[in-house]
């Protein structure tokens, strides 16, 4: 009768032990999978979901891109004097309509990884953040024969790592 108490324990422990294995491992895919950053493309507008502050240093976006267009996803640094995110918001004719927005507002990231994620039908790209500063994100498409613009898809602020 021991021996079975004994055997019983140690199968209750061992339950016990790879139950809290598997709550811990669940809570940190849910962490991991909320500090993602997504941007959703779908014909219409730009979704963007995630953190929008972000350390300086290499970070990874997923673009899903749902219709059949072509488009090009990028981040762009704001550099124009006292340009904010909002200017761009306010600059678009209206929410989901295509546009320019002044060229010396912003600049490129220059170099970027990018993979192609086939279970999300996604492309995954990586980008440095070298410095702080504001940025956005953005889809550019071909409107018409004649006619480009972009779409935005949401902001960015890239801060200094703080020390402890």
């Amino acid at each position: 009768m021991n021996r079975i108490k004994k055997i019983g324990d140690k199968s209750y422990s061992f339950t016990i032990t790879l139950l809290t294995i598997a709550i811990l491992m669940s809570a940190c895919a849910s962490k991991a999978e909320s500090d993602e950053l997504v941007a959703t493309f779908d014909g219409n507008e730009c979704k963007w979901e995630g953190p929008t502050e972000l350390p300086v240093g290499e970070h990874s976006i997923i673009f899903i891109n749902s219709t059949d267009k072509f488009v090009e996803f990028l981040v762009r640094k704001i550099i124009g004097e006292g340009i904010i995110y909002q200017d761009y918001l306010d600059f678009q004719p209206a929410p989901g309509e295509y546009f320019v927005p002044p060229g010396d507002w912003h600049m490129g990231m220059g170099k970027f990884q990018l993979e192609r994620d086939e279970k999300r039908d996604a492309y995954i790209y990586t980008f440095s953040f070298d410095s702080s500063g504001e940025y956005f994100s953005r889809v550019y498409a071909k409107i018409s024969s004649d006619e480009e613009g972009m779409l935005l898809c949401g902001p960015l602020t890239i801060v200094e790592s703080s020390t402890e």
